[in-house]
């Protein structure tokens, strides 16, 4: 499988092309600028256990804010693989369950988490809210360098 990957990984261009008459597709995608949509994990309805399931943002998508999603990702493929570790034909769902249950138990605190710290993040402070903050931002940089001068006078 190793050997297929390095071949693919061959494959793929390195650069964006400068003809585009000789390189057929495109694969240069510029960035996209998109805005944060809430969606309440609780009104989610749960997936039951086949032989396909989700690891990282495809389970519980975390918004980028916290930092949190490759560290589930992460946590997931470990779980997932030790979960696995007792594979046979028979039990495949059982241990996809076992998976599943570990990771929804570790993962709704970090998903709520991360959904507060965006909506805090992203909803409005109004033109006062602007005016207290940079006048709380301003004090505290004078005060440190008033501080600083202290220390570095005395």
């Amino acid at each position: 499988m190793t050997d297929v990957l390095l071949e693919l990984w061959d494959l793929a261009p390195k650069a964006v092309p400068k003809e585009s008459q000789t390189y057929p597709f495109k694969t240069y995608n510029p960035i996209q600028l998109r805005k944060v949509r809430d969606i309440n994990p609780l009104t989610i309805n749960s997936w039951t256990s086949s032989r396909i399931t989700l690891i990282g943002n495809a389970a519980h998508a975390m918004s980028p804010l916290l930092g949190l999603g490759t560290t589930h990702a992460i946590q997931d493929a470990e779980a997932l693989s030790q979960a696995l570790l007792n594979y046979s034909p028979e039990n495949y769902i059982s241990c996809i369950k076992e998976y599943e249950n570990k990771m929804l138990k570790r993962a709704p605190v970090d998903v709520l988490k991360s959904r507060y710290a965006t909506i805090k993040h992203i909803t409005p402070v109004g033109y006062f809210g602007l005016i207290i903050r940079n006048s709380i931002l301003k004090t505290t940089n004078f005060l440190m360098k008033v501080r600083d001068f202290v220390i570095n006078f005395v």
